[in-house]
């Protein structure tokens, strides 16, 4: 650029000191503008990112929910529940989907538990049909496990009949499992692996039943409802917990289970959780379930706890002091610690709360919960972009 047939640097070499100064001092001003603005808009923006709902796309939903997350190192996979609804019946499926790292957004890959609008339930007869009744999937757990060569992948579901009956899908429900060598499929045929035994579920049902968890430990005698599998691959060893239920609506316990042949035998661990810890803790008079998370180095129970009003009031997240053992962190009078604890995000949460959780150090998306938004009237997976710990 020339300036009255004189380059740049030839009219800053002609100019006084003073002046030369002002102009280095401004330039050097415009520079970092130049470089700070883009910086704040898209680098500092994202060093405090409010939470958000997550998006995923390809497999429609009215609602979505209990998200599981984990990653092989090239991508993360998601299970979560699937809510849909036709002619005004919700329909529970458990969808799995895919995101390239870190966890941006997610794409729907397939229903690998499809929800049925109705199918024929058997009396112990083995003839006459007792019921007609949804089959419904939810509360699923997904895991890469790489040293069981064809079936690296494995995902758990709670299968229920549900006729708006909460004891009858009790009676009905146990716990499916499919596995795959990818997972984009073929994914094998459904196994149910557990239920609690005995007539949970009725005959004919039971003999297609793999384990009676209550023959596992004294500790499980008289459960009568088994639910929300979460599990985790630690070495060679699957770790399991499950919500344990005796004749009620909502848990009386979360019990510990461990797999070291990859899922084809089990043996009981502990019970980590119970409703006297629950009311120890605060304000907390239930159990709505409770999923186990790792960041690599550490295992955490990432308990959803409520009351009266709320039946999920957010997420504790407590370290196992002895995963082996089962056993929580704790306090000198036995309480369960807590190393963060995530509230409800809504601003007015409804009575159904909220606070599911996931979390793989692979998503930069922090802890992954769901939780019921009244303004969109449904369960929705929310990217919180909390840790694990408190900060």
């Amino acid at each position: 650029m020339m300036i009255y047939g004189q380059s740049l640097r030839q009219v800053f070499d002609a100019m006084p000191g003073a002046y030369k100064i002002v102009v280095s001092v401004c330039s050097v001003f415009f520079v970092f503008i130049l470089f700070w603005v883009p910086y704040i808009l898209f680098f500092k923006a994202d060093a405090n990112p409010t939470a958000a709902v997550m998006t995923i796309t390809g497999i429609p939903a009215r609602g979505m929910s209990d998200p599981s997350v984990v990653s092989d190192g090239n991508k993360a996979y998601m299970a979560y529940t699937s809510i849909t609804k036709d002619t005004g019946v919700d329909y529970f499926s458990t969808v799995i989907a895919q995101s390239n790292l870190p966890c941006k957004a997610f794409q729907g890959v397939q229903a690998l538990f499809q929800g049925k609008p109705g199918e024929d339930i058997v009396a112990p007869d083995g003839q006459s049909v007792l019921a007609t009744a949804q089959v419904r999937y939810e509360t699923p757990s997904i895991i890469y496990d790489p040293t069981d060569k064809g079936r690296e992948w494995k995902v758990f579901s709670y299968r229920y009949y549900w006729a708006k009956n909460i004891a009858f899908a009790q009676r009905y429900g146990v716990i499916a499992m499919k596995t795959a060598a990818s997972p984009r499929g073929p994914w094998s045929a459904e196994t149910w692996l557990f239920s609690p035994g005995g007539e949970y579920p009725p005959a004919p049902y039971n003999a297609m039943v793999g384990l009676a968890l209550n023959t596992l430990h004294p500790d499980l005698a008289n459960m009568t409802a088994y639910s929300r599998p979460s599990a985790l691959v630690i070495g060679d060893t699957i770790v399991m917990t499950l919500s344990a239920f005796r004749n009620s609506m909502l848990p009386e316990k979360v019990i510990m289970i461990a797999s070291g042949d990859h899922g084809r035998s089990w043996n009981y661990i502990g019970t980590p959780l119970t409703l006297q810890d629950a009311a120890k803790m605060g304000v907390y008079k239930t159990i709505s379930g409770a999923s186990l998370l790792s960041d690599g180095k550490k295992i955490y129970l990432a308990a959803v706890l409520g009351n009266e009003g709320i039946m999920a009031l957010g997420t504790q997240i407590i370290p196992f002091a002895d995963p082996v053992k089962g056993l929580l962190q704790r306090d000198e009078n036995g309480v369960p610690v807590a190393s963060n604890s995530v509230p409800l995000l809504a601003g007015a949460p409804s009575p159904r709360g909220g606070g599911y959780a996931a979390y793989t150090p692979e998503c930069k998306t922090g802890l992954i919960t769901s939780e019921y938004l009244p303004q969109r009237k449904a369960f929705h997976i929310l990217k919180t972009y909390r840790s694990l710990q408190a900060e």
